[in-house]
């Protein structure tokens, strides 16, 4: 799911902690667990797909990972950097190819990108249509280094709340180190509830993608512990 190239940031015998996922049906139902992996620890970023083949993996997924790198390693490490135009797509694309592999990790009629939205990842070079990345800086200290949530979002409310409906938006969000990076599909969020207060989002989250200007990160006002759970749990619509 997360490339090797992350485990550069390990000081000489450290490892990283593997925690089992969790996943709630609505935001009132208990956690339940999600996935089949133990807590454990390895020098390894984290778990595998078996729905990537190998032309894919070796080839332009490859590729992707060597041109983000160098673009990523500052923000994560926390240093500021600019970011071009051309540059910001390269990230968006990777974040988007990212969230995609993530996505593999649930059942078949339960993932977020449709097999088209897959196939204009890998023959595109930006991300599928309706899609906005955005990315902000963490200062807190309770999140892992390597941090991942999704949560389904409705544009619109069910005509018939206590029926069960497919949601029809949805937002994945990391956390890699430093670096926070939001990749929404079919909704992106207009503001944030901190402390009581509603705040523009883009003074917390820098728009990449779709953008028209380049972009210096970190963005003026940064997340900490209680701004990044409201980034994770976002309000239900009205």
């Amino acid at each position: 799911m997360f490339p090797k190239w992350l485990r550069k940031f390990l000081d000489r015998g450290e490892s990283f902690t593997h925690l089992p996922g969790y996943v709630q049906e609505s935001r009132k139902a208990p956690p339940m667990p999600w996935g089949n992996w133990p807590e454990h620890r390895s020098k390894n970023t984290g778990i595998t797909v078996d729905t990537v083949c190998r032309s894919c993996n070796h080839h332009w997924m490859s590729d992707l990972e060597t041109h983000a790198s160098p673009l990523l390693t500052p923000m994560i490490e926390g240093n500021p950097r600019g970011l071009t135009l051309d540059q910001q797509v390269l990230v968006s694309r990777w974040m988007t190819k990212t969230a995609m592999v993530w996505d593999q990790l649930v059942p078949p009629d339960d993932r977020i990108y449709t097999t088209e939205e897959c196939r204009w990842a890998k023959a595109k070079p930006t991300p599928p249509p309706d899609t906005t990345v955005r990315l902000g800086h963490y200062i807190g200290t309770e999140a892992a280094f390597i941090e991942a949530k999704h949560e389904s979002l409705f544009r619109e409310v069910p005509a018939d709340p206590q029926v069960r409906a497919r949601p029809d938006a949805h937002r994945t969000v990391f956390v890699i180190g430093k670096l926070v990076v939001e990749v929404g599909v079919r909704r992106p969020a207009n503001s944030l509830t901190v402390t009581g207060q509603d705040i523009d989002v883009d003074e917390l989250l820098m728009p990449i993608w779709p953008s028209l200007n380049a972009r210096r990160w970190p963005p003026r006002l940064a997340l900490n512990d209680m701004t990044l759970e409201s980034l994770h749990r976002p309000d239900e619509p009205d």
